[in-house]
């Protein structure tokens, strides 16, 4: 009973099938019964249809077939391979992709690179085991391919003329403006002739040596229509899309820790026009203007260091645009100690140094190598060598790391983190800003730098509550009332920005003039207005 069944395409042409044909040892008769949808003629399986279509049918007639295996004719696309007439191409999934990628099912945005939409699924490890078994046989003893298909040909002779393969002279490469002209079948090498102005390039004879054909394993590009026309600019998004795709999944392995939407959120709730006031001090000016800078940020709880952070490094983003400046940043976090060690806050900077960069440097490309075959992980010293060693190939580095005084993983890691950051602003042109609360411990490390207290700005607490009190009902909120708001709440958050938001939290519930007034008379100051509120209201970053 059939378990496997291979599908060939090209509707209009029958150069698979019959090729498929020829290669059967045993060829047995055409099935009893085939289901109502089934359309398909049935000696392998070779539909009109879509395939989808056709294994539908297939499975309604052959309820047994386990594994479906698409062969198909390429496409004369030239690639950085040196892929020849006649060779094979086994697609081989990796770096999560399922082995196919369909070129025309995705998107193409002006200026960006090719965007996939939808993909094939990654064959069953039975299948990937066996490839590999093959690949591995083919590698060791060759293979035996071009003696079956001689013996194919003296079997079948009638085909011959039209199926063998031509000499080796009129497989060339013509650039892209090169066209065969459409209605004539001679051969390219008598048709578009063998000036070498129309050639890419020139490829060196297989020796007895080379395996011929060449198997080849990788991703295979593929679409609904003909490759007729230049397909070039397809290609190499392909190519670029592949490449991009192994870069992934090397910084993946650095880390899975991805800060950018935890920054991102931030900056939506952040009041528009905030934090003027910190970039117009002479020292962080000087922080900005200077290689080598340390600018250590202290605050009390709830000031809005984070805040201030993320500001901070959008602000960054907008002055250097371009990506000869590095940008890295952290967001500690008390919840998160399994991801704070040493090692983890390291990686997570060499990470977005790396995507900075259009090319994966080499020596985190040369890291992962060293690591990935054995299953191990780097040490502290080998990240901090890769990250000096990337951070010199921009022209200044920035890294901001907010809530220092949150990374407690055992082990000493915060003091280990310090070490290596201290060695790299020694030997790079790094600038690296801090914010913590003042813990004495951290205190100390950055004695003798420069320091920028983080506190409630009054201009930026007012513009945060004028934003806010569009959350009251328009019929209190009187001139009156708006008045007593900003007073009454600027008093009480003796700067403590996070105050603020707790005080407008409750004040938007309150339904009339005189609630108002009496919640104003009952607002706590300073630590005091955050004592008994909920866990999940303090923990709110600001």
């Amino acid at each position: 009973m059939a378990s496997t069944g291979p599908l060939t395409s090209l509707s209009n042409d029958c150069y698979a099938y019959v090729a498929a044909q020829a290669f059967l040892d045993e060829k047995h008769q055409g099935p009893q019964f085939l289901a109502p949808s089934d359309n398909n003629d049935c000696t392998l399986e070779y539909g009109i249809t879509s395939a989808a279509c056709v294994v539908r049918d297939m499975l309604n007639s052959f309820p047994n077939v386990r594994i479906r295996l698409m062969v198909g004719i390429g496409g004369g696309v030239p690639t950085r391979h040196d892929m020849r007439l006649g060779d094979i191409v086994v697609s081989s999934p990796g770096h999560g992709k399922g082995g196919v990628l369909q070129y025309d099912f995705g998107k193409k945005i002006q200026g960006q690179v090719f965007q996939e939409t939808g993909s094939l699924n990654q064959p069953p490890q039975l299948l990937s085991t066996a490839v590999s078994g093959l690949a591995t046989q083919y590698e060791l003893e060759g293979h035996q391919l071009e003696e079956a298909i001689g013996d194919v040909l003296s079997k079948y002779p009638r085909p011959r003329k039209k199926y063998q393969h031509p000499e080796a002279s009129s497989d060339m490469l013509y650039l892209s403006g090169v066209i065969h002209p459409i209605d004539d079948e001679g051969c390219c090498g008598a048709v578009c002739g063998d000036d070498p102005s129309k050639l890419i390039t020139t490829r060196p004879k297989r020796t007895k040596d080379d395996d011929n054909p060449i198997v080849h394993y990788g991703l295979i590009a593929s679409a609904s229509r003909l490759v007729m026309t230049d397909v070039k600019e397809k290609v190499e998004d392909v190519h670029i899309f592949a490449r991009n795709q192994k870069q992934q999944a090397i910084l993946d392995w650095l880390t899975p820790v991805d800060y950018a939407p935890q920054h991102n959120d931030f900056i939506s709730r952040r009041q528009p026009g905030t934090g003027k006031w910190f970039f117009g001090c002479e020292k962080f000016q000087e922080w900005l203007k200077n290689d080598k800078q340390t600018l250590f940020c202290p605050g009390i709880p709830g000031a809005g260091k984070t805040m201030m952070s993320a500001t901070v490094i959008a602000h960054l983003y907008q002055v250097f645009p371009t990506t000869d400046v590095g940008i890295g940043y952290i967001y500690c976090n008390l919840q998160r100690q399994t991801v704070q060690k040493a090692e983890d806050l390291l990686l997570s900077l060499l990470k977005q140094l790396a995507q900075r960069q259009a090319l994966l440097p080499t020596n985190v490309k040369d890291l992962h190598e060293r690591h990935q075959k054995d299953r191990t992980r780097p040490t502290v010293d080998e990240i901090s060598r890769t990250l000096n060693a990337v951070s010199t190939t921009f022209s200044r580095v920035f890294f901001a790391i907010d809530a220092l005084d949150e990374c407690e993983a055992p082990d000493h890691s915060r003091t280990t983190f310090l070490k290596e950051i201290f060695k790299l602003l020694a030997n790079s042109r790094v600038n690296i800003l801090i914010t913590s609360r003042k813990v004495g411990e951290i205190c100390m490390h950055f004695s003798e730098s420069d320091s920028l207290p983080v506190s409630a700005n009054d201009g930026d607490v007012e513009a945060y509550l004028g934003s806010r009190m569009c959350d009251l009902d328009t019929e209190i909120l009187d001139d009156e009332i708006r008045q007593n708001i900003k007073s009454d709440v600027l008093k009480a958050i003796d700067g403590m920005f996070l105050l603020a938001k707790l005080h407008m939290d409750t004040l938007a519930t309150q339904t009339t003039k005189g609630d108002v007034k009496k919640a104003l008379q009952k607002l706590d100051k300073g630590e005091k207005g955050v004592a008994g509120r909920s866990a999940s209201s303090i923990q709110q970053r600001c």
